[in-house]
């Protein structure tokens, strides 16, 4: 299903000792969906840090950990690492990167473009296939404020394991939130439903916990950010 083979433990530990490196107050961070790109990038100097814990209900009938690493690099410019772990076999990884060259402004929505699983080698980039790098486009408006929350909405469109449109909304309200998306056929789990939705918690104010079903399969995170310097 993913392109890169490592050791099952590696992943997992490395990012663990990336987050007690990391683990320091910062402001808040880009919206994010669950399992569709969102036309957000982080700033220059940001890390993103997601632990995740997935059972697979409507599928594998078992348990999978993932581990999601994202970078603001320059001015716009996103690349993360994404590694899963199943309950009985190897991890995975996906390498991934993303540029918004037109920021939210006024009535514009914000644009980023980009492309997950980029070192795969196997297919074409623009295909409906699953086992190849899958480029998108993405974006993304802000469509009201109010006091302590605002309501986002993105629209995607992709090849390959993002094939198809895709898209969702974000609601937060002060230190909770709720979310609902739709995900492509190519990027579901077996015998999962398009549908995610989940609530979110601010716990602390760069700590976020999520409780949340992806297709039907109950999943569980913890979200971190942190930024270097000013």
């Amino acid at each position: 299903m993913y392109s890169i083979k490592i050791n099952s433990s590696l992943g997992s530990k490395l990012l663990a000792a990336v987050l007690a490196v990391l683990a320091l107050p910062v402001p808040s961070m880009a919206a994010r969906f669950m399992a569709v790109p969102f036309a957000e990038t982080l700033q220059e100097g940001k890390w993103s840090i997601w632990q995740f814990a997935l059972y697979e209900k409507e599928s594998a009938k078992d348990w999978r950990r993932l581990n999601r690493l994202d970078i603001g690099l320059y001015k716009g410019l996103e690349a993360g690492v994404f590694v899963v772990t199943p309950e009985h076999g190897p991890s995975d990884t996906w390498l991934n990167l993303q540029y918004q060259p037109l920021a939210e402004e006024g009535y514009r929505p914000g644009l980023s473009v980009g492309v997950w699983d980029l070192a795969r080698k196997d297919g074409h980039w623009f295909s409906d296939h699953k086992a190849a790098p899958s480029p998108f486009v993405a974006a993304s408006k802000t469509v009201v404020k109010w006091d302590g929350g605002q309501l986002k909405t993105g629209l995607t469109y992709g090849f390959n394991r993002l094939h198809g449109l895709s898209g969702g909304a974000d609601a937060r309200f002060g230190d909770f939130g709720a979310m609902a998306e739709y995900a492509p056929k190519n990027l579901r789990l077996p015998k999962a439903g398009g549908w995610d939705a989940g609530a979110y918690w601010w716990f602390l104010k760069d700590w976020r916990a999520r409780a949340s079903s992806i297709g039907g399969n109950p999943m569980f995170d913890v979200f971190f950010v942190h930024a270097i310097g000013k």
